[in-house]
This record gives structure tokens, sequence and C-alpha cells, in this order.
């Protein structure tokens, strides 16, 4: 909490609380650093992700890189999609920060997922991006879908801006207005 409070003068002296032999100070070292919302050393970070053997270090890691928008960590990010779930949910989280077309493929690749978790982040994921080429992704995918699927597929569609016309859309769209809270309801209505 002190460390917290002192803010970016803190930065320095965490840069070796990321070599530590215990995972949870690498962790807590690095959840504070996202909590100052600074780090002078995302390169450690960056290695963290993609070496360290504790996978909520990596996830940590992950939705760092994603806070301090570092661009040249998009291709280890895209990497660890094919990590453990819960490091690739804070790829997921962390891709969403940067709104790079780049990403879509890889994202659009978790639709296949046999986590429905995961599948349901990536298509929320990829209506955050806001990409033509995220919705032809999300359009292919809605046959395929569950009805929890197809409805984060509609409200992410409506997100980037489209409302195609898609099989059982209009009922889906009706029960998020009766039903949902009332972002979900601007959403439907937006629809």
């Amino acid at each position: 909490i002190i460390l917290k409070e002192i803010g970016k003068d803190t930065v320095p002296l965490l840069r070796n609380l990321l070599r530590d032999k215990d995972d949870d100070v690498r962790k807590f070292a690095i959840d504070l650093l996202i909590e100052i919302n600074h780090c002078d050393y995302p390169d450690d970070i960056v290695y963290l992700l993609k070496s360290d053997k504790n996978l909520n270090v990596r996830a940590s890691a992950a939705k760092a890189l994603g806070v301090f928008k570092y661009a040249k960590a998009i291709p280890d990010l895209i990497e660890a999609l094919k990590d453990n779930e819960w490091v690739c949910f804070s790829a997921l989280e962390a891709l969403s920060h940067f709104k790079e077309e780049s990403t879509v493929e890889a994202i659009a690749s978790l639709l296949n997922s046999e986590s429905e978790t995961l599948v349901i982040h990536a298509i929320e994921t990829l209506g955050m991006l806001g990409f033509s080429k995220a919705e032809r992704y999300l359009i292919k995918h809605y046959p395929l879908a569950n009805r929890i699927q197809k409805e984060a597929i509609i409200k992410s569609l409506i997100s980037i801006g489209s409302t195609p016309e898609l099989p059982g859309a209009t009922e889906i769209l009706m029960d998020i207005y009766i039903n949902g809270d009332w972002q979900e309801r601007l959403i439907a209505l937006k629809g």
C-alpha cells in the first residue's frame, strides 16, 4: 500500500522483485506496476510473459503489457493466446487495449476453442476492436454458436456498428431488452 502511494518513484525498486524466486513476489510486483500504471522496463515484463514457469505471473505480465500499451509486445501477446486458459484470458484483455487490426485473426482463432469462457471473451474482444474484419469472423461463427455465444456475437456486432440480419437475432435482442441491465438495453435498442 505504501509503495503504491509513493507511485512512480517506486518503479525502479520493483525491477529486482521481478526476478525473485517466490512466484507471489514476482506477481505482486507486476500487479503493483499495474496499479501505479507505469513501468520503465517493459521488456522485463515481456520476458516474464514468455518464460515464467508460473501461470499467474504470466497472466499478470500479459495484463500489464496491455495496461502499459506496450505495442512491441503484441506478437508475444498473440503467442500467449496459445498458453494456459488463464494466461490466454489475460492476453485477450491486453490485446483489447491496442485496437490493432493485425490481432483480429489470432483472436478469432479462439472461436473454435473448447472453452466456453474463452470463446465468449474472444467474441467480446472482437467487438471491442471494432474492425470489419472482426465482423466477418463473428458472422461466420454465428451458425455454429450456442445461445449464449449468439447473444455475445449480436452485442459485439452492434458494438462494431453492424446490425446484420441473422436467424434468431430479433428474438435475442428482445430478450436482452426485456431482461438485460440498462447498458444491455441500450445495446438492444441500438440493434
